[in-house]
């Protein structure tokens, strides 16, 4: 009898380890193909395609069959969705909402990410730090590599149209989400290259920093050198034993590295009036493009009342009152400033919550950086802050499907190293 158990329990682990890299595969591995499927559509023959809603829904409703099996779940469970029914029950009271499918797909930017958080957090005792960070960084070489094969072969999509700026984004529809995407995944080979020094992982930094200066975002770029300053001066602030080959790249990336970014930043300022102007000191000190979209928010939210606050407006309603502020009639206006865009949307408690739930374990991360001092939570603090500033001043971050996958996995690991989830009941 105890050996049939032993069997049935063999069984049972061998069946949930099969489940959870067969989730990982698809989150970490098919979705950035599904995305570039989903742009090449779009891009090449100005269509729309269903694939991405269905995988997307499919993960999602994976999810809700283990819901109740882990008391993180539970919690995400009851605090966000009914705070998002009492938000859309306002929306169609106050005729804020027309259109059921859209305000779906926006709100599925948050229910996707955190439906991912769920399953790690059901299997997180069948899940290694290790492996998760493993499927993270080969997510973002999968979209740096797709990116520079199609700009070598010639079928890659400009960043900012054919006419004008410098950048290419591959087949994927959004530059901005991709960049800061392939950043946090760049903070995951350097956290390796410090830890063990393989030379794989400089190749995979190597490869992500190129392809981060390729999609042209200033954000992007500034973030990619953050990524290589923090790498070169990291044994100041981790105590670790490096190994031969963390110092030869450091050294090659100080005497060489920068030089090579310098001169490559003042050859993409010089590509055309478009992108010298985004490199603009006072215009970057004042808020960038954002600034305007900062302004119209403000000027539109005056007018808000005390349940618009609250509740918010939704999405739908906010960007057509943006492009109205801005004189674009008949058509609607993203925010694209993270902070200012949820809580206009979901209001000061539900787009406060989604605002402050990555913020908390920034905080976390920075506050066992400085009792530990640890390469995991040195990178893994650095990735939060160059996630929040990138949603602050660049939006695409708090509210971007892509760089919230990444994101959530982060979330997973602070939990997994530090607050010992293994023991939930």
């Amino acid at each position: 009898m105890p050996i049939r158990l032993g069997k049935k329990c063999l069984s049972k682990d061998t069946k949930e380890m099969s489940t959870l890299k067969f989730f990982l595969v698809c989150v970490y591995v098919l979705s950035p193909f599904v995305d570039m499927y989903n742009g090449y559509v779009q891009q090449f023959f100005d269509s729309r395609t269903i694939v991405p809603v269905i995988f997307k829904m499919m993960i999602i409703l994976f999810s809700f069959r283990y819901i109740l099996r882990t008391n993180k779940a539970t919690i995400l469970l009851r605090v966000f969705s009914p705070l998002l029914l009492f938000c859309y029950l306002y929306w169609e009271s106050s005729c804020y909402v027309d259109d059921l499918i859209e305000l779906l797909r926006y709100a599925s930017k948050f229910i996707y990410p955190y439906s991912i958080l769920i399953i790690l957090y059901v299997f997180r005792r069948q899940l290694n730090t290790d492996t998760l960070l493993h499927y993270v960084l080969a997510y973002g070489l999968i979209c740096a590599v797709s990116i520079l094969l199609s700009d070598l072969l010639g079928f890659s999509t400009d960043s900012y149209g054919e006419d004008y700026g410098y950048g290419v984004k591959g087949l994927f529809n959004a530059g901005n989400d991709i960049g800061l995407s392939l950043i946090l995944c760049n903070c995951v080979s350097a956290y390796y290259i410090g830890k063990g020094g393989d030379a794989k992982y400089i190749l995979f930094n190597v490869i992500l920093l190129i392809t981060s200066f390729r999609i042209g975002s200033v954000a992007g770029m500034m973030g990619a050198v953050s990524v290589v300053l923090f790498l070169i001066m990291q044994p100041f602030f981790v105590r670790n034993k490096y190994s031969k080959n963390f110092y030869r790249y450091k050294h090659l990336l100080l005497w060489a590295g920068i030089p090579l970014i310098v001169y490559s930043v003042y050859l993409i300022m010089n590509t055309d009036a478009y992108t010298l102007e985004k490199f603009n000191i006072e215009r970057l000190i004042s808020g960038g493009a954002r600034a305007v979209l900062a302004e119209a928010f403000y000027a539109v939210s005056s007018d808000f009342t005390v349940a618009d606050g609250l509740f918010g407006i939704g999405s739908n309603e906010l960007f057509v009152r943006i492009a109205h502020y801005l004189g674009l009639y008949g058509t609607e206006r993203a925010l694209e400033v993270d902070h200012l865009e949820l809580i206009g949307s979901f209001g000061f408690i539900l787009g406060g919550l989604l605002l402050l739930y990555p913020i908390f374990y920034w905080l976390r991360y920075i506050n066992y950086y400085v009792k530990e001092r640890d390469g995991l939570s040195f990178w893994m603090a650095i990735a939060f802050s160059l996630f929040v500033f990138h949603g602050i001043f660049a939006g695409h971050a708090f509210t971007s499907i892509v760089a919230m996958t990444v994101l959530v996995a982060f979330i997973f690991v602070a939990d997994k190293m530090y607050y010992k989830i293994d023991r939930e009941r």
